[in-house]
């Protein structure tokens, strides 16, 4: 019949104009997701963005504490710096990671943050290929578009701080748990050595563990995989791991080391503010996204009662569970930076999207708001990232050269600075530097020990502590004063030279 063929016709060129239209909104979605990327490998001396509610101290101290091994490594020619703060015991990969690099493109603040970039890229691209795998159409180039464009992520990935390469290693133990070929044996020695990068980067891992082996299981479930003889290699390999770290630690010397850095997040929740703090662990996740949040949390809540199809879906429970748990971890320590929330932006926005599918799937009138939410969210997202790139300020880093330039013109001072921001000066312009905080046998020792003649300190609480001790030892000078960030704690920055009282 001549009208059945016009239908046919018709249908065949909607289908076709379909098609058209999704070549297109991928390439779309690629091309923001390279633009964007490539824009957080600008302005990588800047100093962390301004005008925003995200306060952390990372931005201060975290890149110089974590890269201080490999830093001394390169320029004193020892990893270990005796008396003051050496993370790198407890949480080696990183700086074992900077060393290679520092010596292919030098010792220097731009250095470290371009390869957290780099690892930023890495996970971007890894977070495509585990949505590749079960998600047809735009789900992967969505997520990482909108990961890419995403202000949160810009800020903090670009800082030289463990939480972007967390991410990283989240990302890979789901594609390595996820794969479908090759021997079970192999893949299980992968997830435990993914699992032990993990955690050796940043003990947090531990928490995300239980999301990558569940991945696993329920990929191995799936395939007919028989799961036990994998999991005890991976659990031997792990245990393999571990000791042999412990033992060399030991060996060393260096279980004291161990020590002071486990008791530094020594604080436990309350039962009585068991409802207070898991509302703020809950509301401290909203610079996440304020439209991928609660789209997470409402796909969670619809997962309960009406989509249940979701909890079918492997990714979606593994990343239920990661975020589930390390909520829970962060309310527990009552300690809620910023930076922590890093960890579930790729887990809170590939539940998002799972969310949207899902529901566009059963009710496409019901997710229609969501999918123009997200859409005005990713734009809104991208203005602000843009405007981010647009005004960098460097005033950190200048800081750091003005108090080079006068130690160096100090021909009478022992070229060591004392300040809980020394690492980073150090990772800026290269002075040697030491920490007061988390000191190994007390200040007094540290002093002892290194000597300083200068200590910059910052209008903060703790600084003016220390400030107060040392002034009971040594006559104060003020040699510089200078503006950093733009928070009413840690804004401005105040060197001194240190002259012993008799």
């Amino acid at each position: 019949m001549p009208g059945d063929q016009t239908r046919a016709k018709a249908i065949q060129y909607l289908s076709m104009s379909q098609v058209q239209l999704v070549k297109i909104a991928k390439a779309v979605l690629l091309l923001v997701t390279f633009t964007f990327f490539a824009l957080t490998f600008l302005h990588l001396r800047a100093d962390f963005p301004y005008n925003t509610t995200w306060n952390d101290p990372a931005k201060m101290t975290d890149e110089g504490w974590y890269s201080n091994g490999a830093i001394h490594l390169l320029t004193l020619g020892h990893w270990y710096a005796p008396e003051t703060f050496n993370p790198s015991v407890a949480l080696p990969v990183w700086p074992l990671m900077l060393v290679p690099w520092f010596q292919l493109f030098g010792v220097h603040m731009a250095s470290a943050r371009a390869l957290t970039v780099f690892m930023y890229g890495l996970t971007l691209l890894l977070m495509y290929l585990v949505l590749r795998r079960t998600e047809d159409g735009l789900v992967p180039f969505t997520a990482v578009a909108l990961m890419a464009v995403n202000p949160f992520c810009y800020a903090f990935n670009r800082l030289a701080i463990l939480e972007p390469l967390m991410v990283f290693w989240l990302m890979l133990g789901f594609w390595v748990a996820g794969r479908r070929d090759g021997s079970p044996i192999r893949r299980a020695v992968l997830t435990g050595i993914v699992i032990a990068g993990l955690v050796l980067t940043k003990t947090t891992g531990l928490i995300l563990v239980p999301a990558i082996v569940y991945y696993w299981w329920a990929s191995s479930a799936r395939t007919g995989t028989r799961f036990l003889r994998p999991l005890a290699i991976s659990i031997a390999l792990l245990v393999g791991i571990f000791m042999t770290y412990l033992l060399l630690v030991f060996w060393s010397g260096h279980l004291g080391d161990l020590r002071t850095f486990f008791s530094i997040n020594n604080d436990h929740l309350y039962r009585g503010i068991l409802r207070t703090v898991a509302g703020m662990a809950l509301t401290e996740s909203l610079p996440i996204g304020k439209v991928l949040v609660p789209v997470a949390f409402l796909t969670f809540a619809l997962s309960i009662i009406w989509i249940k199809e979701l909890w079918q879906k492997p990714l979606f429970v593994a990343c239920v569970m990661s975020i589930v748990s390390y909520l829970a971890f962060v309310a527990f320590h009552t300690k809620f930076p910023p930076r922590y929330y890093l960890v579930l932006a790729a887990p809170v926005t590939i539940i998002a999207l799972l969310g949207v599918v899902a529901l566009w799937r059963r009710q496409p009138v019901y997710a229609a708001p969501l999918i123009g939410l997200l859409l005005a969210s990713g734009v809104s997202m991208m203005v602000r990232t843009a405007g981010f790139v647009r005004h960098p300020q460097y005033r950190f880093a200048q800081a750091a050269e003005g108090m080079a330039r006068i130690m160096h013109a100090d021909a009478s001072a022992h070229p060591v600075l004392l300040s809980s921001s020394g690492d980073d000066i150090s990772l800026f312009v290269g002075i040697p530097a030491i920490s007061p905080e988390y000191t190994a046998h007390g200040e007094t020792a540290l002093l002892n020990h290194y000597h300083p003649d200068f200590y910059a300190a910052w209008d903060n609480r703790p600084d003016l502590r220390m400030t107060a001790r040392l002034s009971n030892l040594y006559s104060l000078v003020e040699k510089g004063r200078y503006t950093a960030f733009d928070e009413t704690s840690r804004r401005t920055l105040v060197l001194y030279k240190l002259l012993p009282k008799r």
